[in-house]
């Protein structure tokens, strides 16, 4: 064989390990993405449930929201109003969190699209929680980016409100 035919097959086997080398980089970088996503859902999952939990075990919190339930509105003490605001805000930090997973990519579309519902549901007033007082009265509690979303979800609200006669129920 000639030095050149050597040359030639030398340069083939770089090139085929040069792509090889690329497909195996292309394929660590998938799987530490799938591992990004699947320790961002655990997390997730982790800190809702302790959420959960930590709600369940609240007897000021439970009793608002049997008298919510209820339609019993004007029997909630300022105790468990208070309960009722604390949730809400913990509820509004994890739609906030929500939100820069999605942003991030680590949280699928239709995660995020709940969690802007549960924003839209707070917002609203229909869960008697004056949470939109909440965020009014001091938006730079959360994140600019974070801000522009809720208000976007605020006019939503008006317009469906302005279109139906009505306002959002607030206690």
């Amino acid at each position: 064989m000639k030095s050149n035919d050597w040359r030639s097959i030398a340069e083939l086997v770089g090139i085929a390990a040069i792509v090889a080398s690329l497909i195996f980089v292309g394929l660590q970088l998938q799987q530490s993405h799938e591992i990004a996503l699947s320790q961002t859902h655990s997390q997730r999952s982790g800190a809702v449930i302790e959420q959960i939990i930590s709600v369940a075990e609240n007897p000021y919190y439970l009793a608002a929201a049997a008298k919510r339930e209820a339609g019993k509105f004007d029997e909630i003490t300022p105790v468990e109003r208070q309960a009722l605001l604390q949730v809400a805000n913990a509820a509004m930090f994890s739609i906030e969190d929500a939100f820069y997973q999605h942003k991030k990519g680590f949280l699928p579309d239709e995660r995020w699209n709940a969690s802007r519902e549960n924003l839209r549901w707070f917002m609203s007033g229909e869960a008697h929680i004056q949470t939109r007082e909440i965020y009014e009265r001091n938006p730079s509690a959360w994140s600019s980016d974070f801000q522009q979303v809720v208000e976007e979800v605020l006019r939503e609200i008006d317009a469906s409100d302005t279109q139906h006669g009505g306002t959002s129920i607030t206690n």
